[in-house]
């Protein structure tokens, strides 16, 4: 972060991209759950684009991090809407783990996968000039 420029101004532009990233994310992955169940390995889609979006001053990493967040959560409450009749068949202390496992696992995947594609959307952004957000 240049001495210039505020905080708050480069937060802005992080949030831009990840809210963007994330919205792709969903409208990509959710489909896809919805069909076969495996929407998940699609929320690299959102850190592909807040990556390729990110401007240079901001952490391409971690705008791709936070999309795949944002892209995860819709998949998380399907998930568990889908698992509800197993998690009721197990005991209250396996159903509280359980369920925090699955929610930790399923959002830990969306920030790896949103990292991941945003390391791929920054070099893509790179190599075919990256355009500056208005």
């Amino acid at each position: 972060m240049s001495s210039t420029t505020a905080p708050s101004t480069d937060r802005a532009r992080l949030w831009r991209c990840v809210l963007l990233g994330g919205a792709v994310g969903v409208a990509v992955a959710l489909p896809v759950y919805g069909q076969g169940g495996q929407g998940g390995p699609l929320l690299f889609v959102a850190g592909l684009v807040a990556g390729y979006l990110a401007p240079e001053a901001v952490d391409a990493y971690a705008a791709g991090g936070r999309a795949g967040l944002i892209a995860a959560l819709p998949l998380v409450v399907w998930f568990l809407y889908d698992s509800t009749t197993w998690f009721l068949w197990q005991d209250g202390w396996f159903r509280t783990v359980g369920s925090l496992l699955a929610i930790a696992f399923v959002l830990g995947a969306g920030y790896f996968a949103g990292g991941i594609g945003a390391g791929i959307g920054g070099w893509l952004a790179v190599q075919f000039g990256r355009n500056e957000p208005s």
